[in-house]
């Protein structure tokens, strides 16, 4: 950028500087004193530069404190388990539910295939990460994939059981805070003269039940330095049977039972720390349905919207 200045009308530069002799007999270059136009265009250029300066560093101490902010707001939701699913979720429907049309079957199996390879890029770094600046080493972080949808399956029926008897410490232990929260309430609103029951009639233990639906690894930075987030879709069937009955005498109260066959998908979440890659306990974070093909296009939309935010574009 080429600097702002005006010479004044009676001065002009001089080709080669005159030459002139010292005292001590050593040449110097004489330049000529700049004009009063210089003088007051440097003095503007300083002191513009200064303003920009100032509202610079203005501007960076505002976005420190928003940072700060929503690291604080991060923490939180870490903590409370709050935070949301990876947007790149994709929990693949029964075949029966899959959309009927020839192209948008197609549009969602490609959803479907490409949503699968990202997970398991994530898991696959991850564990490259995990070995450190020496790849010949076997990779520190073990996620033992095949223990994960029984464990769910265990851990979800434990939590209905536990929601009947009334046994909150159970479901704090087995819950994230925010999710435990919901039972808990709802243990409170139950009438003291009855009773609910909860069994499982009929275990879907087959060749699909329970299943690995969704199984990603993330970066939890955001939420806490050093820290990987892992998180599991589990599908789990089970025919489930509920009753209530009454506090005193034990008798069943009419009307209240109920016997259904459920899907569930489980959410699974657990921290990792990367200093030594030790894992915290499993814990539910809630259920969630079937990623369809609107949800998929509604997430690339809302993403493109994201994307255009960022690169400084006008969105409707």
């Amino acid at each position: 950028m080429s600097l702002p200045y005006k010479l004044a009308p009676a001065v002009t530069p001089l080709r080669h500087p005159m030459s002139l002799a010292s005292p001590l007999g050593v040449a110097f270059a004489h330049h000529p004193r700049p004009g009063l136009g210089q003088l007051r265009a440097k003095g503007d250029l300083v002191r513009r530069m200064a303003r920009e300066m100032e509202s610079q560093a203005k501007a960076n101490q505002e976005e420190l404190v928003m940072s700060k902010a929503q690291r604080e707001a991060a923490s939180a939701e870490f903590k409370s388990g709050t935070m949301p699913m990876f947007p790149t979720t994709f929990v693949s429907a029964p075949l029966s539910k899959y959309p009927r049309g020839i192209s948008d079957f197609l549009a969602y199996q490609w959803h479907r295939t490409k949503s699968w390879f990202a997970a398991r890029m994530s898991v696959a770094g991850a564990k490259v990460d995990s070995m450190g600046k020496k790849w010949t080493t076997r990779p520190r972080l073990k996620l033992h994939r095949g223990q994960i949808a029984p464990t769910a399956k265990i851990m979800y029926r434990e939590l209905l059981e536990a929601f009947a008897a009334g046994d909150k410490a159970t479901i704090r232990k087995l819950c994230t805070p925010a999710y435990a929260d919901k039972f808990l309430v709802a243990i409170e609103r139950r009438k003291p003269d009855e009773r609910l029951h909860f069994e499982v009639v009929k275990d879907s233990s087959s060749l699909f039940y329970p299943r690995l639906s969704s199984h990603m690894v993330g970066d939890g930075s955001f939420y806490e330095k050093g820290t990987l987030l892992e998180q599991a879709v589990v599908a789990i069937s089970m025919t489930q049977k509920v009753w209530k009955t009454k506090a005193k005498t034990g008798e069943v109260i009419p009307g209240s039972e109920k016997v259904q066959d459920r899907v569930e998908y489980v959410v699974m979440w657990r921290d990792i720390k990367t200093d030594t890659y030790t894992r915290s306990p499993w814990r539910i974070w809630g259920t969630t349905a079937p990623t369809s093909l609107e949800t998929m296009r509604e997430r690339a939309k809302f993403w493109e919207k994201q994307q255009a935010k960022m690169a400084g574009w006008k969105t409707d």
